[in-house]
């Protein structure tokens, strides 16, 4: 018995694969954010295809992000109730939304305002004990402000 196959192509499916590298970090004033793992994504959409969806860009537990894109007009948003912080309305756009015109690969750091940071961070350790010490600022007050919901050792 013989199996037959044919590959069919169309033109709409022969672009040269996306060359553009867009690199950046969510940040407090140039300082990373660091994230739970898997918690927090950014969407990029770019208009003018058919099919309208969303590029998502993972954000890693140090609040770096990468994606390798194709030359063109995005709009980047992180969705909401994601991460240890507040968004910070774009001066260009009035909301959340952050113009990206890609022309050639980037770097980018996206600013946003945390509840905490955790700063002066020092970590000790042996083969049985680990002791850490920090300090924790707490960066919005007020009504704004929100509690530690937890804080667990492993």
């Amino acid at each position: 018995m013989g199996i037959a196959a044919s590959l069919v192509s169309c033109n709409y499916d022969n672009y040269d694969e996306p060359s553009f590298q867009l690199d950046g970090r969510i940040v407090y004033q140039g300082e990373p954010i660091g994230v739970s793992y898997n918690d927090v994504y950014i969407e990029l959409w770019e208009s003018g295809w058919q099919r309208l969806g969303n590029i998502g860009m993972a954000v890693d537990q140090d609040g770096s992000f990468s994606s390798l894109l194709f030359k063109g007009d995005y709009k980047m948003i992180i969705p909401n109730n994601q991460g240890p912080f507040r968004k910070i309305t774009n001066d260009q756009t009035g909301n959340d939304t952050i113009p990206v015109n890609l022309t050639g690969s980037r770097t980018m750091d996206i600013e946003v305002m945390p509840y905490y940071m955790i700063r002066h961070t020092n970590i000790n350790g042996g083969s049985s004990k680990v002791t850490a010490t920090f300090n924790l600022d707490q960066i919005i007050s007020g009504d704004d402000a929100k509690d530690i919901q937890e804080v667990f050792y492993m």
